[in-house]
């Protein structure tokens, strides 16, 4: 009979263990989510590998209507970095000690939709054309992170999508994948004044009251530490290696960019279609079967937690190394 009682016991210190724990865990999700009305029954992703920060819904604020002005007065220095989006010659330059505080910037250029984002711990900048479904939509930042890369979300459905992978991953667009805007580059604005003169430049008259000369991630790139709730397990490059990410339809390609050599053409074979990589000074364009496909800069560790399943690595040193090896056999 004591027996009996103490198995009872047991049996309900297990089930109220696990009871408790369902409640701890449902309790966290519904207050980290309470403030979004997405659909959080379709989803891609497991919601328990969303970070948050000390940020919420909106703490990182968009600008609503982004006001420029020229390279000759824009208020920057050469070393200063940001991203530059060409539309059929329309140019717009989107400082990162801007874009560091907001992280999403809708804008409208040639007829073009389209949202600049920046992931900071990815050190990740892709501009993406801001439609799916023939629907226009604008994006926020959620204040959460995937696999340590920015979550946005659409003010329509409020779907949260995921930079790295260029898709929603949770709500009524859960599946969908937004595509690139092919003519960026991520360049100082040395760069754009001696050679995008022409270029808008956005204004620090955001309508906010933001020190846009303090940076809040000051000192991450200097190290090589990364952030740690980062899963950083294929060591293959150095966790904050910078590469650059190419959408190839359903699979992700990469490259080191320091491997690239300037002024020189490399190739691949891509599932039978070839591809073109080239520099000049810090601009890189690629291309398959001569037509220009988007990319962008990300970090290694990023990259290779986001894209486990259908990342594909394009080592040109090694590549050439090979070549070179056989080119001494023959």
């Amino acid at each position: 009979m004591k027996n009996k009682r103490i198995i009872f016991l047991i049996v309900l210190i297990v089930l109220g263990w696990l009871v408790g724990g369902w409640a701890r865990n449902w309790y966290s999700k519904s207050k980290k989510f309470k403030s979004f009305r997405t659909d959080f029954s379709d989803i891609s992703i497991d919601l328990n590998n969303l970070t948050q920060g000390n940020v919420g819904k909106d703490d990182i604020p968009d600008i609503p209507e982004p006001k420029f002005t020229s390279v000759k007065n824009a208020k920057l220095n050469d070393s200063d970095k940001g991203v530059l989006v060409d539309i059929t010659g329309s140019k717009r330059f989107y400082p990162l000690n801007i874009l560091t505080w907001h992280e999403v910037i809708n804008d409208f250029m040639a007829g073009v939709p389209y949202a600049v984002t920046y992931s900071p711990f990815c050190e990740s900048i892709s501009v993406f054309r801001s439609s799916t479904e023939d629907q226009g939509l604008k994006f926020r930042a959620t204040g959460f992170l995937y696999k340590s890369n920015l979550v946005f979300y659409d003010t329509k459905t409020e779907s949260f999508w995921s930079q790295g992978l260029g898709q929603a991953i949770a709500g009524n667009f859960n599946g969908n994948r937004l595509d690139l805007v092919k003519n960026t580059q991520v360049l100082t604005f040395e760069n754009i004044r001696k050679n995008h003169f022409d270029a808008e430049v956005l204004s620090e008259d955001t309508g906010y009251f933001k020190n846009y000369s303090f940076n809040p991630y000051s000192g991450y790139l200097d190290t090589p530490e990364i952030p740690d709730f980062a899963k950083y397990e294929n060591k293959r490059f150095p966790a904050k290696e910078m590469m650059y990410v190419v959408q190839l339809g359903e699979k992700s390609l990469v490259f080191p960019i320091d491997d690239l050599p300037e002024e020189e053409i490399r190739y691949r074979s891509f599932e039978g279609e070839v591809l073109r990589a080239g520099k000049v000074g810090s601009e890189i364009v690629v291309t398959k079967d001569g037509e220009r496909v988007g990319g962008y800069p990300q970090m290694w560790f990023c990259w290779a937690e986001l894209h486990e399943d259908n990342g594909v690595v394009w080592d040109i040193k090694l590549e050439e190394a090979n070549r070179i090896d056989n080119e001494k056999d023959l």
